[in-house]
């Protein structure tokens, strides 16, 4: 009987050390700065070929060591073949919309970009490219229109 009761208290102690563990890791504190880069054109194809380039089609790339990477299909609305402004928009805003369209959803709704809305909420931002400064890229994440 002593034993089985040891056994449940030990349990039990490693049950709640294990959610005091959770609890703790689970408030990280917010990123201090955070970069969009944005490869304009680049798909996994291509990712691939740098591997390749680099020795093998196994190799790490400083892309792989980064603590957060996605993709994103930026096809347009209105075609599987996207202009830049489209695919702008779609990587500003979450929004998908028809070519030749920048900030504007395919109903004609105005749309907001991330750096917009960080803007709103008292967050510093900065645009930064190295395409020119009217490209659809750099304008569609400081663009606003106004209805």
């Amino acid at each position: 009987m002593f034993g089985h009761r040891r056994q449940r208290t030990l349990c039990l102690t490693l049950v709640f050390l294990l959610l005091v563990s959770f609890a703790v890791l689970a408030q990280e504190a917010a990123p201090k700065n955070i970069i969009l880069l944005i490869g304009d054109g680049m798909g996994i194809t291509h990712i691939t070929a740098a591997r390749i380039a680099s020795g093998s089609p196994d190799e790490v790339l400083n892309l792989d060591t980064m603590a957060v990477t996605g993709l994103a299909k930026t096809h347009s609305a209105s075609s599987l073949v996207t202009d830049s402004a489209a695919a702008g928009t779609a990587l500003a805003t979450g929004v998908r919309t028809n070519n030749e369209r920048l900030a504007l959803a395919p109903d004609g709704r105005a749309l907001k970009s991330l750096m917009l809305m960080a803007r709103d909420r008292g967050f510093r931002h900065r645009g930064s490219g190295n395409q020119q400064i009217d490209g659809c890229h750099t304008c569609s994440f400081s663009c606003s229109i106004r209805q």
